[in-house]
């Protein structure tokens, strides 16, 4: 029969007989089947594991209206008391729009630098097309193409979400980033930079003039305070006081311990000095053998030598002849001159030897030695005034440091108090003239260690499936390559 003549409902028998078909075909193929399944999941799992996960910080604000105003000179921190009253939908609606304004944003990405954030190789190539068309068409039409600013104030923007919770006055603000810390810095910032732009869009021109006089007064006597701590900084040539007067001490111990030092020395040469001109005194009284060194020894030992012979020749010739004989005079002649020969060899030795000379030159370096040290010591002196006069400016100079600081830091605190009691007097005349509503950061901003996608859940229940779904029409597709889809559809429909 032909094809046109079947019928288009299908038996249950036909429908449990395919089943059958595909369980068989499932099961003759279960390694294909447990293989790509397996292999889906793992895929799956391991990019969501590498897959960047993003994470949300959360902050609330409170709005409300009615208050009891405080006093001005209460904390600067007190909480104002309230009364609660109703919110209306437009007073929600301005404050997001506050909350949302580009100069909000802009203020936070330069804040937080967001625009100078580089990200990863994998987006700036995948975004490279965009980029460039971007840059094209903007050439093309004569336009400012948009700086990483804009798309910083954008992507913030995108990534930023106010939802006012059912029958509350709380708005709950949300931002999602890559990572905790970095969401929960950019919300905490744009937060203050809500506040601000909050309290100067609606109280512009409340300005109260004695907080304005005063913390123009406190500001110019804090700059002249500020100018004289440099001024005494830069008079005793000191950045740090405590750090300049601890150096400046070692200096100067190093200078006293010196200065001893030298004067050892100097006792140390004095006495030198003095053993070698006891010495040289001794040389030049005649006692030269003593000095005398090796190599002038023999000489002065054949000249004792040669006068003891003549001398005991003069005795034996003055015993056999008289004193007149001519024998004796010449002995007595020669005996004369070997004496003098003597005298002269000595003192020859005495003036000139190798060990009186080098006794001279040894007394000379001493008495140079000491000459040097003596000078040393004269500027050390000098040096030693000049320390002890340093230390003296030093200590001088932090004592009028410190009095400086302290009235720094007073005139800073008075300045803080004045500016702060200024921006409370602020609100405070813009929310008694109902002019708008007040704002209050009831929950910081705070990000969470778990991520908000993706889920893990849900990221489980898509890999199982997955892998199950593509495991079966692997299995599907092999069959029908195998037997073709001829039998395959005969076996889905039958003849009436």
């Amino acid at each position: 029969m032909s094809r046109t003549s079947q019928s288009p409902a299908t038996q249950p028998g036909d429908l449990e007989e395919v089943f059958r078909h595909l369980a068989r075909s499932v099961s003759s193929r279960r390694r294909l089947f447990a293989a790509v399944a397996l292999g889906t999941f793992l895929v799956v799992q391991v990019f969501a594991f590498v897959w960047p996960a993003t994470y949300e910080a959360r902050a609330a604000v409170m709005i409300q209206k009615s208050r009891y105003t405080p006093r001005l000179d209460s904390p600067a921190r007190a909480e104002s008391p309230v009364l609660v009253a109703e919110i209306t939908e437009e007073e929600v609606n301005s404050e997001i729009a506050v909350l949302t304004s580009h100069r909000v944003l802009s203020a936070t990405v330069e804040a937080t630098g967001l625009a100078k954030a580089r990200p990863s190789w994998f987006w700036r190539l995948l975004f490279a097309p965009l980029r460039a068309y971007e840059r094209a068409h903007a050439a093309y039409h004569e336009v400012a193409p948009p700086t990483d600013a804009d798309r910083a104030i954008r992507a913030l923007s995108g990534a930023l979400g106010v939802e006012r919770l059912k029958e509350s006055r709380i708005l709950v603000v949300t931002y999602e980033a890559g990572d905790p810390g970095v969401g929960e810095a950019v919300l905490a910032e744009l937060l203050r930079n809500y506040v601000a732009h909050h309290v100067e869009v609606h109280g512009a021109q409340r300005v109260v003039p004695f907080f304005s006089s005063q913390a123009e007064v406190l500001a110019r006597e804090l700059a002249r305070h500020e100018d004289a701590l440099q001024a005494i900084k830069k008079r005793v040539h000191a950045v740090d006081m405590p750090s300049e007067r601890e150096v400046q001490l070692k200096l100067d111990a190093g200078l006293r311990e010196e200065s001893e030092m030298l004067g050892r020395r100097l006792v140390e040469l004095d006495g030198k000095i003095a053993a070698y001109d006891r010495v040289l005194e001794r040389t030049s009284r005649g006692e030269a053998d003593a000095a005398a060194s090796p190599a002038s020894q023999p000489a002065l030992d054949e000249f004792k030598v040669q006068a003891l012979r003549l001398q005991l020749e003069q005795i034996r010739f003055e015993g056999r002849y008289q004193d007149d004989a001519p024998p004796v005079l010449e002995n007595r002649r020669k005996l004369e001159a070997a004496r003098k020969a003597l005298d002269e060899e000595r003192q020859n030795v005495s003036k000139h030897g190798p060990t009186v000379v080098a006794l001279h030159e040894e007394r000379e370096r001493a008495v140079a030695d000491r000459a040097g040290i003596v000078e040393r010591r004269q500027a050390l002196e000098k040096q030693l005034g000049a320390s002890r006069a340093r230390l003296v400016e030093l200590d001088e100079g932090s004592v009028a440091a410190s009095r400086t600081q302290r009235l720094i830091r007073s005139a800073e605190d008075r300045y803080m108090l004045v500016l702060s009691q200024q921006e409370r007097a602020l609100i405070d005349s813009a929310l008694d003239s109902g002019k708008f509503t007040n704002v209050s950061v009831v929950q910081e901003a705070a990000a969470s260690a778990k991520p908000v996608r993706p889920k893990k859940l849900i990221v489980i229940l898509a890999s199982v499936f997955g892998g199950l779904l593509l495991g079966f029409a692997a299995c599907l597709v092999q069959e029908v390559r195998t037997t073709g889809l001829a039998p395959l559809l005969a076996a889905a429909v039958t003849e009436p």
